[in-house]
């Protein structure tokens, strides 16, 4: 099964991780407040988006300890 971790910080993304080659990540920002126009792009749903083509960090002891230990913990 391919795997991917997304770590967020203060709202912000700060990695994108994988444990597979060949994965592509597509990342959609409906926050577009004070956005350039030439920066947005239209969902599928009809609003303005910001969107960034990431492809994921391969990790795949990394991913390993956080899937690992998100089924040994109960949230904080």
């Amino acid at each position: 099964m391919r795997r991917i971790v997304v770590t967020i910080e203060g709202g912000l993304i700060t990695s994108v991780l994988s444990d597979a080659d060949g994965i592509e990540v597509l990342l959609v920002d409906y926050d577009t407040d004070d956005a350039p126009e030439n920066e947005l792009f239209t969902s599928p749903d009809g609003d303005k988006a910001r969107m960034y083509a990431e492809t994921p960090e391969l990790l795949p002891d990394r991913v390993d300890e956080f899937f690992k230990c998100h089924s040994k913990n109960e949230a904080a």
